[in-house]
């Protein structure tokens, strides 16, 4: 589903969509709710809701990706941000090429 028909959805009809991907995961892993419940700590019953499109917590969902081994499904909010050109050059000049020697000299103390 492309951004311009997301929007269109209400966010009853999002929650629908989210439901029915889990649903889809779990079934295409053979996982019953019950095991789902077993591996992820999420009620057989929230489990049911949530693939039946109502509201639940955005927790709950993680640990039910957690528990599919999907949690890939949210790589698009952690993208890293690259730096400009410009900041990448200048923390390039930044870095150390080579080693100097030291600008104090070490002068042995004598035992006279």
């Amino acid at each position: 589903m492309d951004n311009a028909n997301t929007y269109m959805l209400s966010d009853l009809a999002i929650m629908q969509q989210i439901g029915q991907k889990l649903r889809k995961i779990r079934l295409d892993k053979n996982i019953t709710q019950s095991h789902l419940q077993v591996l992820s700590g999420v009620y057989r019953t929230t489990i049911g809701d949530v693939e039946n499109g109502k509201n639940c917590s955005v927790l709950v969902i993680v640990q039910l990706l957690r528990a599919l081994e999907r949690l890939d499904l949210l790589d698009s909010f952690f993208e890293m941000q690259l730096p400009s050109p410009i900041l990448y050059a200048k923390l390039q000049g930044q870095q150390r090429l080579r080693a100097s020697e030291s600008k104090v000299k070490y002068t042995p103390k004598s035992e006279w």
